[in-house]
């Protein structure tokens, strides 16, 4: 699981007009972080399972958007538009507070 990275022998990678976010993008090695997350299997096949650059930053922890789909889709009832951010928030804080209560407990170990 990680960061993927592409590249190609006679391949120009970055970002229109925008140094910056290029240099930030090209590891020293020459290849382009693309920003997925996922896997390799043992037969070499690539499976994307998320995208770092779509994580949710919220109080100091970093939240894969699918985690929440997840949560979402999970709850037996329909969600109105108007209500999203809210339950979005509230699964954050609860997750926040686990990881909090997860770090306490480890602590007293």
């Amino acid at each position: 699981m990680g960061n993927k990275g592409i590249g190609a022998k006679k391949s120009k990678l970055g970002y229109w007009n925008n140094e910056e976010a290029t240099k930030n993008a090209i590891t020293s090695d020459g290849y382009f972080k693309t920003g997925d997350v996922g896997h390799q299997d043992k037969d070499r096949n690539f499976y994307i399972t998320d995208r770092m650059k779509e994580l949710i930053k919220w109080n100091g922890f970093q939240v894969a958007p699918a985690e929440l789909e997840g949560l979402l889709l999970d709850l037996p009832l329909e969600v109105p538009k108007s209500q999203a951010g809210k339950i979005l928030r509230r699964l954050l804080k609860g997750k926040a507070e686990e990881e909090s209560k997860n770090e306490k407990r480890k602590a007293k170990l």
